[in-house]
Protein backbone atom coordinates (compact mmCIF):
# COMPACT_ATOMS: atom_id res chain seq x y z
CA UNK A 1 0.00 0.00 0.00
CA UNK A 2 1.42 3.41 -0.50
CA UNK A 3 -0.11 7.37 -0.32
CA UNK A 4 -1.98 8.71 -3.15
CA UNK A 5 -1.37 12.44 -3.67
CA UNK A 6 -4.48 12.95 -1.45
CA UNK A 7 -2.74 10.93 1.12
CA UNK A 8 -5.43 7.86 0.87
CA UNK A 9 -4.12 4.53 0.53
CA UNK A 10 -3.62 3.15 -2.64
CA UNK A 11 -2.43 -0.23 -4.03
CA UNK A 12 -1.16 -1.70 -7.02
CA UNK A 13 -1.95 -4.86 -9.38
CA UNK A 14 0.85 -6.97 -9.68
CA UNK A 15 1.61 -8.77 -12.90
CA UNK A 16 -0.40 -12.13 -13.51
CA UNK A 17 2.52 -14.17 -15.59
CA UNK A 18 5.95 -14.47 -14.36
CA UNK A 19 8.37 -14.69 -11.80
CA UNK A 20 7.20 -10.96 -11.01
CA UNK A 21 4.51 -12.31 -9.24
CA UNK A 22 6.22 -13.48 -6.59
CA UNK A 23 8.81 -10.79 -5.73
CA UNK A 24 5.51 -9.03 -6.08
CA UNK A 25 3.90 -10.91 -3.38
CA UNK A 26 7.08 -11.21 -0.95
CA UNK A 27 7.52 -7.26 -1.46
CA UNK A 28 3.77 -6.48 -0.61
CA UNK A 29 2.07 -5.11 2.73
CA UNK A 30 -0.85 -7.40 1.99
CA UNK A 31 -3.55 -8.42 -0.76
CA UNK A 32 -6.65 -7.09 -2.59
CA UNK A 33 -9.87 -8.86 -3.22
CA UNK A 34 -11.08 -7.97 -6.31
CA UNK A 35 -14.37 -9.65 -8.25
CA UNK A 36 -13.10 -11.41 -11.50
CA UNK A 37 -15.36 -9.12 -13.68
CA UNK A 38 -13.62 -5.87 -12.15
CA UNK A 39 -11.77 -3.85 -14.89
CA UNK A 40 -11.75 -0.36 -12.73
CA UNK A 41 -11.91 0.44 -9.06
CA UNK A 42 -12.68 4.24 -8.59
CA UNK A 43 -10.68 5.99 -5.38
CA UNK A 44 -14.18 5.93 -3.66
CA UNK A 45 -15.03 1.87 -3.74
CA UNK A 46 -14.36 -0.15 -0.57
CA UNK A 47 -12.23 -3.23 -0.96
CA UNK A 48 -11.21 -6.25 1.26
CA UNK A 49 -8.00 -6.03 2.16
CA UNK A 50 -5.89 -8.78 3.57
CA UNK A 51 -2.39 -7.87 5.47
CA UNK A 52 0.82 -10.05 5.94
CA UNK A 53 -0.05 -10.81 9.49
CA UNK A 54 4.40 -11.43 9.80
CA UNK A 55 6.83 -9.04 7.38
CA UNK A 56 8.43 -11.21 5.02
Amino acid sequence: MERGTDHAPMASKIPRKGEGVLKSLTSSDGLVELPDATTTVASSDMLTDYPHALPW
